[in-house]
């Protein structure tokens, strides 16, 4: 493959509680199942936007590694076999797979639910593709190319004459919430038309070549197109984080290799939130004109995520707008595409979206606190859903340092209160856990007028 900007996707987002900031938007309502928002007192000299006027952002470390390739996290395992031994438990390596090659990665769940429909494809709505795609269908998995996902939902694609386009339906596992209330394995009507690699391919593969894709692009529909013709490797893997590794793997040391620990505290919620922040879509570095791009492709190491995304920010009052009911109460927060990402208290309704409610408390507050003051990427008990009895419990370590989040607060602190179900991966079922820890700072929010 050619040279490549390294595509920084780091993931799953922090999961702790700590001190929490109060909501500045009056206009702000809450629920009786809310908690109450109150402003602590915050001396720190920061401006409208929550920054640190006081010093210069520093250059993180520099590394060389321009002329490195990608060679797959594989490459790792020899001198790195536990970090990624762990990382292969973890839900990043299975963000998209090739389903020809390895048929297993359909869930069980998702052909449980799929079989119905594919029996009668022809009035399905979830066989359509969509699209400019003259009333292309799906009629059996054998036609899947890829799946995405799979821990919390799964989506199939299929391969047209534009690329891979999703096909409509995003098959849901089954669900007990905290009270033992059960939904159902389920299907959902998604992403039908959407072209895969023109939206969300950076974020979910490794070493994403733009360049390398344009120049594919006459292949689209053909047979022997895939993403392998320019990606490093399907999946978020070692790369993602650490950057292109052949030099290291031909000459370990700290100077061919990236190491995000060298990160300050907002340059790393920024680099997690290139995948982690939900946008309308990225700045063209060439034009600055928006592009439909989902994902980070032009993201280097240490950049301000504001200068790449147009990132749905509540903090910033920035690409969203509320919406008022009869009574003039907050609806809820809607982003410029028109749909609702926050819910009337300023938590997250979507899914995808921990650094937008981040902004609005960790940021904000200037404290020195990231993603992996919680999650270890390389640890499946900080990540996946069962990570919440690890980190609550009072003997999680890493390194000899509790990593629970009694490295904060005592054994009395209650994650229900802190951090409830209210993102939704599926619509009607909040099966997320918030990351505003109570309360937000919601800025000057402008009204919709497009209503």
């Amino acid at each position: 493959m050619s040279k490549k900007h390294l595509l920084v996707l780091m993931a799953m987002l922090l999961i702790a509680a700590f001190a929490i900031v109060g909501c500045s938007n009056e206009e702000a309502t809450t629920d009786e199942t809310d908690p109450v928002e109150t402003t602590p007192e915050d001396t720190t000299d920061t401006d409208s936007e929550g920054t640190d006027d006081s010093d210069e952002t520093p250059e993180p470390e520099q590394v060389d590694i321009s002329n490195a390739e990608y060679v797959g996290s594989d490459s790792c395992a020899g001198c790195h076999n536990a970090q990624h031994s762990g990382w292969s438990e973890t839900a990043h390596p299975l963000m998209v797979q090739n389903v020809e090659k390895n048929p297993d990665a359909i869930k069980d769940y998702t052909r449980e639910l799929m079989e119905a429909e594919l029996a009668d494809w022809e009035n399905s709505e979830f066989t359509t593709i969509g699209g400019d795609n003259e009333g292309k269908r799906l009629t059996s998995f054998d036609e899947l190319v890829y799946v995405v996902g799979g821990e919390w939902k799964q989506r199939g694609l299929i391969r047209t004459e534009h690329g891979f386009n999703f096909v409509q339906f995003q098959a849901n596992p089954e669900w007990v919430a905290a009270d033992g209330e059960v939904t159902p394995a389920r299907l959902n009507s998604y992403g039908g038309g959407q072209q895969y690699e023109d939206r969300c391919l950076g974020c979910h593969t490794t070493g994403f070549d733009y360049e390398e894709m344009l120049a594919n692009q006459d292949r689209r529909g053909d047979d022997d197109y895939y993403f392998e013709d320019f990606v490093g490797e399907l999946g978020v893997g070692c790369e993602a984080c650490h950057g292109p590794a052949s030099e290291h793997v031909s000459s370990p040391s700290a100077d061919t290799i990236l190491n995000p620990a060298n990160l300050t505290a907002q340059q790393e919620l920024d680099f997690c939130g290139t995948c982690h922040a939900r946008n309308t879509g990225q700045i063209d570095p060439a034009t600055g004109e928006p592009m439909n791009h989902q994902d980070s492709i032009f993201y280097k190491w240490g950049d301000d995520l504001y200068d790449h995304k147009y990132v749905t920010s509540i903090a910033r009052a920035e690409n969203v707008f509320v919406r008022y009911d009869e009574d003039g109460n907050v609806e809820g927060y809607w982003d410029t595409d028109g749909d609702q990402r926050f819910w009337a208290d300023g938590s997250a309704r979507s899914h995808r979206m921990q650094y937008n409610e981040l902004e609005a408390n960790v940021m904000k507050m200037n404290l020195d606190f990231t993603c992996s003051t919680c999650h270890d990427l390389h640890d499946p008990s900080t990540l996946k859903g069962g990570s919440w009895e690890a980190l609550i419990s009072a003997d999680l370590e890493r390194n000899g340092t509790d990593q629970s989040c009694h490295q904060c607060h005592d054994t009395n602190w209650d994650i229900d209160e802190a951090m409830p179900y209210k993102a939704m991966s599926a619509n009607g079922v909040q099966d997320m856990r918030q990351h505003t820890f109570g309360t937000v700072t919601i800025g000057d929010v402008p009204e919709d007028d497009n209503e």
